[in-house]
Parts: structure tokens; C-alpha cells; sequence
């Protein structure tokens, strides 16, 4: 009843048992990639990063947001936040992770291949789930099946038992870099996308300058 009052809400339930990195709670950003809606075809990228909060994780103190909230908008504020981005694939710090970092961390403790797995079949889910409710309008629009494509940004927080929850599906991820790790990160992630696509990511009038010389050439060669 006193929902109702407010009118639309986003009810969420709190896990309190996250999986922890050094004793700290952490989410994953993953990017998914659909090229068909008819039928529904996805690709996981291996590109992406985990989100780690300051503190480390104490449930006594649920106040303390530093301790229990991952979102990078709010870790900012904190004193030990890593302000100048250093984080890289080989050299994880501060609270943005490379997820090859954070998957070197699941083999130590011999679990990366069960959470890789648990995390694919969630995604799929989610897809298959999203399918019969987000694809209509599209099926509607689409001369052709496969004339279309979207980019997703998936985040996932893992609990303890290594269950994957999913905690958002945003079809028009952030792009834009503030770091040598976002960067490394996103530039390899659209260049995937842009090979998935059957696209060239090289600049187009560079191409046609060499295009331009290839036909000079050839024709040199015709006449000579």
C-alpha cells in the first residue's frame, strides 16, 4: 500500500552475501552484442571489467555505501579512490578491474570456469526472457532479419555461492573513456563488434587512398 502511494517504483532485493575480491564487494560490467532478433542471436564479448567498492565488505555497517554500493558515481567521493586510473589487465588497482584481472582471481581459487559458465547461461536467459517482451517493435520494423544489430551493457553481481544476479540490461552502454583501462577495454570491444559486424574498422578515406594507389598500380602495370 505505501508503494502504491509513490506511484512507479523499482523494488530490488539486497544480496547479502556478495562475492568478494580482497574482501571487497564488486559487480561485473559484460557487453553482449545482438546481431538477429528473428531468431535471437547474441555473443558474449570477452571484453569487460568488475567495479570494486573501497572499503571492504561488512554487513554490520549497512550505512556505509563505500562498503556495499559498486556504482563508480559515488566510490569518487571516497579519499582512497584511484583518482588517476592505473589499472591495468596485468597490474589490477584501485576500483576499476580488467576482467582478465578479476578471472586470474577466480582460477587461483579454481572456480573461473564454473562462474564463466553460470554467467553465459544468465545472459542467455535474460535474452531469451527479453526476446518475447523487447523485440516486437523491432520484428515490426525490420525489412530483413539479420538488417540490424544492438549493443548491450550487462551488469552482474556475483553472491557467494557463485549465482550470478542480474542487475541491469542497458541497450545503450557508455562508450566514452577516462582511463588507459577503458581504452584498452572499449576500443578492443568495438573493434570486435565492428569484425562481428562484417565491418572495417580502418579509417574509410585512408581506404580510398589506397584503393586509389592499388588501381594506379594496376593500371601501370597494364601499360608497361
Amino acid at each position: 500500500e505505501e508503494a502504491s502511494k509513490l506511484g512507479r517504483v523499482v523494488v530490488q532485493r539486497y544480496i547479502k552475501n556478495p562475492h568478494l575480491i580482497q574482501g571487497r564487494k564488486y559487480d561485473l560490467r559484460l557487453y553482449v552484442t545482438a546481431t538477429s532478433a528473428d531468431p535471437m542471436r547474441v555473443y558474449i564479448h570477452e571484453q569487460g571489467y568488475a567495479r570494486l567498492c573501497s572499503e571492504s565488505f561488512d554487513l554490520s555497517r549497512p550505512q556505509d555505501l563505500f562498503r556495499h554500493v559498486t556504482n563508480s558515481n559515488l566510490q569518487k567521493f571516497h579519499s582512497d579512490y584511484d583518482l588517476n586510473n592505473q589499472s591495468t589487465s596485468q597490474r589490477p588497482v584501485g576500483n576499476k578491474w580488467h576482467i582478465s584481472a578479476v578471472r586470474e582471481e577466480w582460477r587461483r581459487s579454481g572456480s573461473d570456469k564454473i562462474i564463466w559458465d553460470r554467467l553465459q547461461e544468465a545472459i542467455v536467459r535474460a535474452f531469451v526472457m527479453f526476446e518475447s517482451i523487447g523485440f516486437e517493435e523491432s520484428r515490426r520494423q525490420m525489412r530483413h532479419r539479420g538488417n540490424c544489430f544492438c549493443l548491450f551493457g550487462v551488469d552482474v553481481l556475483l553472491d557467494a555461492q557463485l549465482k550470478p544476479w542480474l542487475l541491469e540490461l542497458n541497450g545503450v552502454p557508455s562508450t566514452g573513456t577516462d582511463s588507459t583501462l577503458d581504452i584498452a577495454i572499449k576500443s578492443a570491444m568495438i573493434g570486435d563488434l565492428l569484425s562481428l559486424l562484417g565491418l572495417c574498422s580502418r579509417d574509410p578515406a585512408a581506404a580510398q587512398r589506397q584503393a586509389a594507389r592499388d588501381l594506379t598500380v594496376s593500371l601501370s602495370q597494364r601499360q608497361g
